[in-house]
């Protein structure tokens, strides 16, 4: 398999996995926030509905 290729597959499985994750937090019955922390303040990514 070509590195191309293999770049490729690894995207995809980094997707799906996100896609899970993103599904996981969605239905989660608590109030998940997530907040990054990469600026010189902290900024809001994601929160669920139950928040």
């Amino acid at each position: 398999m070509t590195e191309g290729k293999l770049r490729e597959q690894e995207l995809r499985n980094l997707l799906r996995r996100n896609a899970i994750l993103y599904e996981a937090l969605d239905a989660s019955p608590m109030g998940v926030a997530v907040v990054t922390t990469d600026g010189s303040k902290p900024e809001v990514f994601y929160v669920n509905p139950e928040f």
